[in-house]
């Protein structure tokens, strides 16, 4: 299993990675004003890397808890509380990687 360190190495990389095409976005905007212009550069490298994150945490395929932190909460800096709950209301704290972490590994398959 992937360890605490690791998980959150790999997520900060993403993060880094996500930066990076935003601003190379903007850059491209700034090139060609008035337009919406998106790069996907990294989208199926980031893809695959969730993808063996889920495998590393022994999480079943259908889980979308990391896309979620990822893309919703960006990185957990949306994440309030009450936004996260278990089907019985019970708080899931997504606030950060690590955070994410001790959830995933509480309910790997």
């Amino acid at each position: 299993m992937i360890t605490k360190e690791k998980f959150i190495e790999v997520l900060a990389f993403l993060k880094k990675k996500q930066s990076q095409e935003n601003r190379f976005c903007e850059l491209l905007e700034e090139m060609v004003p008035d337009t919406f212009v998106h790069a996907f550069v990294y989208a199926d490298f980031e893809s695959e890397l969730v993808k063996l994150l889920k495998i590393a945490l022994d999480l079943p395929d259908e889980n979308d808890d990391i896309e979620y932190f990822l893309y919703e909460l960006d990185f957990g800096k949306d994440y309030k509380p009450g936004t996260v709950t278990e089907e019985d209301g019970t708080e899931i704290d997504m606030s950060s990687p690590e955070k994410l972490y001790n959830y995933l590994v509480k309910i790997k398959k």
